[in-house]
């Protein structure tokens, strides 16, 4: 498709040849961030599997043109925001939709694949969306039950899935060419399975006993349902691969799990358009009068579009946690274990307490960037030796309690928990070397951290190898390894780790099922504190790479982070509902992603700071009160009239030269253009070359704000001992001829409007009678 046949926006061109979308969406940089942002285009590839004409309810059936042009018309880009600031950041992503239909052939290769691994899980309470009615008695099942199988994704089902994604992910629909270990597309994979023919052989025997005995069957795909499960127990219809793609499947479930505590997020059978919803067929009054199939056929896709845009805020271009720039050669990750018991060392390898070291070592060097290295390193500490970290601890516990009316009488309950930032400022604060030592050993990486460049040779004395030679980042890792003979404490998000840009806290006990206020499907989720490993990894990947949990954005509108739990299961450590012990590939590209926004958002805010300066010194010295010359007819830039005002002065030395801003201008220029090559790097993901390229932005960036604040600061300090006046208008020799010509005709005007006022009076003359 192309131009405004397929939806595609113009002026798309891929061609290696040439430069890409990216360099030619950036035409400035000194800009608001929430008009002009830098852009980077990201592809999405939607790959529609049994959505096409052919499909079941015919409001399924979707035209690939029509439902890009709606994706385009909806959402064309996203602009990220920082959690931690709540500020958007000065990257958007350009985003160009691909909508694809699955071939048969591979639909079919998915159905089997699917049906050889579907496993009986028991029963699940009949729903419009799987039978429509209730199940007859006598059909073997309890009354209002059918059979639920689940499918775990890791391995064979996931293996398809990938399958499908790559056969589709190098269609040259927008003539890019994408490196082949590249990000290039990510996929999102809408599934919409015929349960007829997917059901399980026990499901169509138990069917055809009914019929041998009954005389009638009902359909297979009224008789059962079925879910998806990726590493826990809780069931699902959508997941987040361990690759660079999602699935949502109209066809499961419906699933429903979410936070009992607040309903915002909640995945319950109307968040997504399934399939069997009676809904979606014509209504018995419909079909004797106006058919309303073009209604319900926007409706689906309204519905659908909404799901394609939730994933690319959520999982595929989601927010950054921290406002952190890093740049150190090397990361070590101190994994400091306190335990107030000795039943088991979380050290020692081989048990059910374990931490896995050696995974998160490989994991965390997964996230590290081009060059960087990682180290991990333990200890093993009695907390009671540490009197100053158990105060903390006790400092930070706070309770929720909650009024539950019982049999006429009021229960109180309480609920005990971790105060994450009382317990981060008290550890900070606390005289033990192990917590304020480890804290205090590698500076806060925010963008005010780094000084600027003084010019050429201090920039080239503090790079090595066209990267910051700052040495080592410390982020401890504080492991608590409590005995807690009561009820077990978490954080204060009901989580097992809390993280900041300075270290990261982990709760572990010997409670493998804690009550935790989550559901899925009707019952209540269980959280098991005993193998801390994907905590630490959801822990440090938030403070060293800045992810954010897949279920969680922040809302400009509202000001505040929003939860969609849609998104909650999969390959992310991550919990409630993930516990994965490994970053998919869409965390690791998203960590270079974070990198690079950080330090172009950083390097803009800078240049920015520098122009509004050099702006102000031009509004005071350049421009006349009415910021216009009204000598000249012709519209002049500051740094014209520099130029003309140093040409008046005869060469004279002048606080600002004109020179010394032309400087400035042609770093600007150059600004732009490296800021481009960055957008186009980041783009086709060239890990190690947008990684060199965004030192040197940051670099130039730096280099740029000290030349200029240094040369305004001399001006400044020069024009201290004048004030600021402004002359008159310089008169030529023709202005005594000019005033008296003026004012001979305004005594003129003056002389002839009396005149005509007062007219001259004439005498009356007495009439002659004869």
């Amino acid at each position: 498709a192309e131009g405004g046949d397929g939806g595609v926006p113009d002026g798309f061109d891929g061609d290696p040849e040439r430069r890409s979308e990216a360099a030619q969406a950036h035409t400035a940089f000194a800009f608001d961030r929430e008009e002009s942002p830098v852009h980077v285009p990201l592809i999405i590839n939607v790959l529609l599997v049994n959505l096409g004409p052919d499909a079941e309810p015919a409001s399924f059936r979707l035209d690939t043109d029509e439902f890009e042009r709606l994706l385009f018309q909806l959402k064309p880009e996203h602009q990220p925001t920082c959690i931690e600031t709540g500020e958007k950041l000065h990257v958007a992503y350009e985003i160009y939709y691909d909508v694809t239909h699955v071939s048969k052939s591979d639909s079919a290769s998915l159905a089997e694949t699917l049906r050889r691994n579907m496993r009986h899980a028991g029963a699940v309470q009949h729903s419009d969306s799987i039978t429509g009615v209730n199940t007859p008695k006598g059909s073997g099942e309890k009354q209002g039950f059918v059979p639920v199988f689940e499918v775990p994704v890791e391995g064979e089902v996931e293996a398809e899935y990938e399958r499908i994604y790559q056969t589709y992910r190098n269609v040259r629909k927008y003539g890019v060419d994408l490196p082949e270990d590249g990000q290039g597309k990510y996929g999102l994979i809408l599934v919409s399975m015929d349960k007829d023919a997917l059901a399980p052989a026990n499901v169509t025997d138990a069917l055809a006993i009914k019929e041998k005995k009954e005389g009638k069957a009902g359909r297979p795909a009224h008789s059962y349902a079925y879910r998806y499960t990726y590493g826990t127990k809780s069931g699902t219809d959508s997941f987040v691969s361990s690759s660079r793609f999602a699935v949502v499947d109209l066809s499961a479930g419906p699933s429903s799990y979410g936070n009992t505590a607040q309903g915002e997020g909640a995945v319950i059978a109307s968040s997504i358009p399934r399939k069997y919803f009676a809904k979606w067929e014509p209504s018995a009054e419909e079909a004797k009068g106006r058919s309303l199939l073009r209604a319900r056929s926007l409706n689906f896709q309204a519905k659908l579009a909404t799901i394609v845009h939730s994933s690319v805020t959520h999982v595929f271009a989601p927010d950054v946690q921290f406002d952190s720039l890093d740049f150190s050669e090397k990361v070590l990750v101190p994994i400091m274990v306190f335990q107030d018991h000795r039943m088991f060392d979380p050290l020692a390898p081989g048990h059910a307490y374990s931490v896995d070291i050696e995974r998160i070592r490989a994991q965390l060097q997964r996230i590290a960037m081009p060059g960087q290295k990682v180290e991990v390193v333990t200890g093993r500490q009695n907390l009671l030796e540490h009197e100053r970290i158990a105060i903390a601890l006790n400092k930070a516990q706070r309770a929720d309690t909650v009024h539950e009316s019982y049999k006429g009488r009021y229960v109180l309950r309480s609920k005990h928990y971790l105060d994450s930032k009382v317990l981060f400022e008290e550890l900070k604060s606390s005289s033990d070397y192990l917590a304020s030592g480890l804290i205090a050993a590698s500076p806060v990486l925010s963008s005010e951290f780094f000084p600027d460049f003084e010019g050429a040779g201090d920039l080239a004395q503090k790079q090595k190898n066209s990267k910051w030679a700052l040495g080592t980042r410390v982020l401890p890792v504080f492991l608590f390894s409590l005995e807690q003979p009561g009820d077990p404490i978490l954080f204060d998000q009901l989580s097992a780790f809390a993280a900041s840009k300075d270290a990261v806290l982990v709760i572990q006990s010997g409670f493998d099922s804690v009550p935790i206020p989550f559901f899925s499907g009707g019952k209540q989720l269980l959280l098991s504190l005993r193998d801390p490993t994907a905590a630490i990894l959801a822990g440090v990947g938030s403070a060293l790479g800045g992810l954010v949990p897949p279920q969680t954005a922040f809302s400009q509108l509202q000001g505040k982070t929003v939860t969609s739990m849609l998104w909650a299961h999969g390959g992310t450590p991550f919990g409630p509902f993930g516990n994965s012990s490994s970053y998919s590939q869409i965390a690791i590209d998203q960590v270079l992603g974070n990198s690079f926004a950080s330090r172009m958002d950083a390097s803009i805010d800078r240049v920015n700071h520098a122009l509004l300066q050099m702006d102000e010194f031009a509004g005071t010295y350049l421009f006349d009160p009415l910021g216009e010359s009204v000598e000249t007819s012709k519209r002049m830039g500051w740094l014209e009239r520099l130029k003309k005002r140093s040409e008046l002065e005869d060469g004279g030395a002048m606080p600002l030269s004109y020179a010394t801003v032309r400087d400035l201008h042609d770093e600007v220029l150059a600004l732009e253009d490296v800021f481009s090559q960055g957008a186009e790097a980041m783009y086709r993901l060239e890990s190690v070359h947008s990684h060199t390229l965004s030192d040197e932005i940051f670099a130039k960036a730096s280099a740029f704000h000290s030349h200029a604040i240094n040369s305004l600061s001399h001006a400044n300090l020069l024009l201290d001992c004048c004030s600021v006046t402004h002359q008159t208008i310089p008169r030529t020799r023709w202005t005594f001829l000019a005033r008296a010509f003026l004012v001979g005709l305004i005594a003129c005007c003056v002389v002839a409007l009396v005149a005509f006022l007062n007219p001259r009076k004439q005498a009356r003359r007495k009439p002659v009678v004869h």
